[in-house]
């Protein structure tokens, strides 16, 4: 009986969802990725990877829609309301990586660019390098104030943030020491160092 409920429920929703978007007026057109004519591979993978990432987040918010659902009609059964969460969760963990997959690949055509030299590419990657690296001491030394914070006297919590302090100082200094060390390098070869 509940899954007839659950089936009837979705059902009405997604006829809901159709009339509420036959009524807005709005033309929908769906265009066609592998248009005819003359595109490159370039073109023709963006395209077709621009309609993978909005039918991913698509399905992850209907899922969230579903786990949210879930989660309401469980009737205080931690059973059934475990799962809907674990739908939630599951859904949002794939929207994140449909986001990050999107940033990756936006990072990479900003360091690599077409028609870019060895060396460009090369200083790109340590700009991006030594960005990543102070953003990830930085997020380190709040993790670390945070532990602080909340240890309460706790010693075992104060000798982790201490570790977190310390590993933060070491890779902020060995990023700094390495991007100092390129330059250095640079000024005694002669090089275009300009980083």
């Amino acid at each position: 009986m509940k899954k007839a409920t659950l089936i009837f429920s979705l059902v009405l929703t997604i006829l809901f969802l159709f009339v509420i978007a036959s009524q807005t007026q709005a033309q929908i057109t769906i265009s066609n990725p592998l248009t005819p004519g003359n595109i490159s591979f370039d073109e023709m993978l963006t395209r077709v990877l621009s309609w993978i990432f909005g039918f991913a987040l698509a399905i992850g918010v209907l899922m969230i829609i579903i786990g949210g659902y879930m989660m309401v009609v469980s009737a205080g059964d931690p059973q059934k309301f475990s799962t809907g969460r674990k739908v939630v969760v599951y859904a949002l963990s794939g929207i994140a990586i449909v986001a990050i997959s999107r940033g990756i690949i936006a990072l990479t055509e900003q360091i690599f660019p077409q028609g870019v030299e060895a060396g460009t590419a090369l200083s790109n990657i340590i700009n991006y390098a030594f960005g990543a690296l102070l953003a990830v001491a930085v997020l380190m030394f709040i993790v670390a104030a945070y532990l602080l914070a909340t240890a309460g006297g706790n010693p075992e919590q104060m000798k982790q943030a201490r570790s977190w302090l310390i590993y933060a100082a070491i890779g902020l200094a060995v990023a700094v020491i390495s991007r100092g060390l390129v330059a250095l390098v640079g000024v005694i070869i002669g090089a275009d160092t300009t980083i």
